[in-house]
C-alpha cells in the first residue's frame, strides 16, 4: 500500500463504467473536500468548485457520496455538520459533470429547518431534534433514475427530483411502517433496496 492522501478519507467511489476514474472525500480540519482520480488512484486532484466550505463556527463531520449508473455522470455528495447554523445537516450537493463542479439543487443551509420545506434530514424529527452525526449517515441514488434518492440518519427521506425537495419515508417520521431508524449504509440492486 501506499498513502496517497494523508488526510482521513469518508468515502470511496468509482465511477461505475470506468475503474480508472476514482471518487473521495476527506476531512480537511474543519472542512472538507472532494478528490478525483482518473488513473485508478494513483493521484488525486481536489475539485472544489461550488463545493460546501463551513462557515466560522462550523464543522464538518462526515460526506457520503453515491454515483449514479451509465449514461449519467451525477455524483451526489450528502454533507453533516454541527456548530452554529449547523444541526447535524448540511444539505446534499450535485455534480452532473463527473465531479468537476457542485451545485446545492435545494438551495438552503442550516438554520431554522422548516419540516416540510426545509427540513433536516439527520435530526430524529426533521427540524431540531437528535441526530447520530457520522454513525447515521447515508445516502444512494437509485439505479434506474438518476434523479430519486433515499437518504437516512436517524430516518429516511426520499428526493425524487435530483436533491431539490425531500419527502419523510420512516423512521421517526413519515408514513411507512415502522422501520429501524438508524442508517448507516443504503445499497440499491434494480428496484430493491437494502
Amino acid at each position: 500500500w501506499t498513502t496517497i492522501i494523508n488526510n482521513y478519507a469518508w468515502t470511496v467511489a468509482f465511477k461505475p463504467d470506468n475503474a480508472n476514474i476514482v471518487y473521495t472525500t476527506v476531512e480537511n480540519g474543519s472542512s472538507s473536500t472532494f478528490y478525483k482520480s482518473i488513473d485508478a488512484g494513483a493521484s488525486f486532484t481536489p475539485k472544489t468548485t461550488g463545493w460546501y466550505v463551513p462557515a466560522s463556527g462550523e464543522n464538518i463531520y462526515g460526506v457520503r457520496i453515491t454515483v449514479t449508473h451509465p449514461p449519467a455522470t451525477i455524483i451526489y455528495a450528502l454533507i453533516g455538520g454541527d456548530g452554529d447554523n449547523l444541526n447535524g445537516y448540511v444539505g446534499v450537493w450535485k455534480s452532473t459533470d463527473a465531479g468537476e463542479t457542485w451545485t446545492h439543487p435545494h438551495g438552503v443551509v442550516g438554520k431554522p429547518y422548516v419540516f416540510s420545506t426545509h427540513p433536516n434530514l439527520m435530526a430524529h424529527n426533521g427540524t431540531d431534534g437528535f441526530y447520530q452525526g457520522f454513525y447515521d449517515f447515508a445516502i444512494i441514488v437509485s439505479p434506474n433514475d438518476a434523479n430519486k434518492l433515499i437518504i437516512g440518519g436517524t430516518s429516511w427521506w426520499q428526493s425524487s427530483d435530483g436533491a431539490v425537495s425531500y419527502q419523510p419515508l420512516g423512521g421517526y417520521v413519515g408514513s411507512l411502517p415502522w422501520s429501524h431508524p438508524d442508517m448507516q449504509f443504503l445499497a440499491a440492486q434494480g428496484n430493491d433496496l437494502w
